[in-house]
């Protein structure tokens, strides 16, 4: 079983802030109080990128020369959502370049 691991925005520092290095009750006390940005809260795929980097809901990755935003919650909607199935070995090396939050140029 994946461990069950989260990630969103710090309004103040614009950082992102971690479940695992918090504790998930802080974390999710910190989201609705409004430190944490609810609109950057994405979730672990449970899948590592070919240079280790975990991947995220929100992350944009790159593989075989495509460019998309990896979405786990919803169909295809667009040639830049890309929903990955987990384990799916027909994707090729996935590397992580950035995120919709921190990168949004790189989905334009």
């Amino acid at each position: 079983m994946r461990e069950i691991k989260f990630r969103a925005k710090n309004k103040n520092d614009n950082k992102f802030y971690y479940s695992e290095k918090l504790s998930l009750r802080t974390f999710f006390q910190q989201l609705e109080s409004g430190v944490l940005i609810k609109e950057t809260l994405g979730q672990s795929t449970g899948l590592k990128d070919k240079n280790g980097v975990e991947i995220y809901e929100g992350d944009v990755v790159k593989y075989f020369d495509k460019i998309e935003n990896i979405d786990i919650t919803r169909e295809i909607t667009d040639i830049r959502t890309c929903y990955i199935p987990m384990g799916s070995p027909a994707l090729g090396p996935i590397e992580v370049i950035g995120n919709v939050h921190k990168n949004p140029e790189l989905i334009k």
